[in-house]
């Protein structure tokens, strides 16, 4: 069964609580969103002081040059850390701080980034996330088809490495990555345009 992870975007921390609150009662692990308006033109909520409260959670960062708060971070209790490969010339240090802390590693990649740039760093992560539209920062956007072959073609090299599909995530869209080998699918709009997010998330679990 594929692990349905709910992404939380927003720029005010009430109106996550007011999400962790809804899918805090069905998902697993949810997803919150921050970006600084420079590594993508989308500007969140971003106080990490805010995230010490007991859910279990992981962190999409969306912002340039995350080594200088990534320790901010690793100190909320996240579970994971996702780091967007375009954003950071010291990923090594990065993966070793969230090592030293027991904090897991995600990298993140956008679909015009070739594969081969994780090569170098696929035994020291725990997960890729490959970005399922080009516009990265913003929900509600149409899936890219183009991610598809990227993650068969990764999935050929690397069997067992955990793949995420972050961006335009629907029905449709969710039966096709799970057929090239996804294992995690981040969900926002579907979720939160729905009348029922608990059913629709139960639903994205069976496609």
């Amino acid at each position: 069964m594929i692990e349905i992870i709910p992404a939380i975007l927003e720029k005010k921390w009430v109106e996550i609580e007011k999400k962790i609150k809804i899918v805090g009662e069905f998902a697993a692990i949810i997803q919150i969103d921050i970006a600084d308006g420079v590594f993508v033109n989308e500007e969140s909520w971003r106080n990490s002081d805010d995230l010490k409260n007991g859910i279990n959670f992981e962190i999409d960062m969306m912002i340039s040059e995350p080594e200088k708060s990534i320790s901010d971070w690793i100190n909320t209790g996240a579970k994971r850390l996702v780091i967007h490969i375009e954003s950071t010339q010291n990923l090594e240090s990065i993966i070793r701080l969230c090592k030293k802390a027991g904090v897991e590693v995600g990298v993140a990649l956008n679909i015009e980034t070739p594969n081969e740039v994780l090569d170098k760093w696929i035994n020291q992560i725990n997960s890729v996330q490959f970005m399922g539209i080009a516009k990265i920062g913003f929900q509600g956007q149409s899936f890219d088809n183009k991610v598809l072959d990227k993650i068969k073609d990764f999935r050929a090299k690397y069997s067992d490495v955990v793949i995420s599909v972050d961006g335009g995530v629907n029905f449709n869209s969710a039966n096709l990555l799970k057929r090239a080998g996804v294992n995690r699918l981040i969900v926002g709009s579907c979720i939160w345009n729905s009348d029922n997010p608990k059913e629709t998330f139960k639903k994205l679990m069976d496609v």
